[in-house]
This record gives C-alpha cells, sequence and structure tokens, in this order.
C-alpha cells in the first residue's frame, strides 16, 4: 500500500498460503475470492489502491 499501512483482512483459501516452489510471492483470488499464493510470473488482473 502506498501508505505502508498494515492490512487487516485476510482471505486466504485452504491451504494457503504455501509457498509452492519456494517461490510465491503474488496473490490472486479464486473464483470464490479466496486467496492463493502463486508466482509472480503468471499473468493475472491485479487489485490496485487509489488515492482518497
Amino acid at each position: 500500500m502506498h501508505d505502508e499501512a498494515n492490512v487487516f483482512y485476510y482471505n486466504w483459501a485452504r491451504g494457503q498460503p504455501n509457498n509452492y516452489g519456494g517461490d510465491e510471492r503474488c496473490v490472486n483470488a479464486d473464483n470464490f475470492w479466496a486467496w492463493h499464493d502463486r508466482f509472480c510470473t503468471a499473468i493475472s488482473f491485479i487489485v490496485c489502491e487509489l488515492p482518497n
């Protein structure tokens, strides 16, 4: 986040994050909005924080 605020919302899918292969440093959401860690080279949509 641009203001370096802590995030207090988590929605990890069961068994996540698992850092499969030791290099999953990004996150995506599945069809139910549960989070999965994944490789950062995977093509995916992103979430951005907008200023107020």
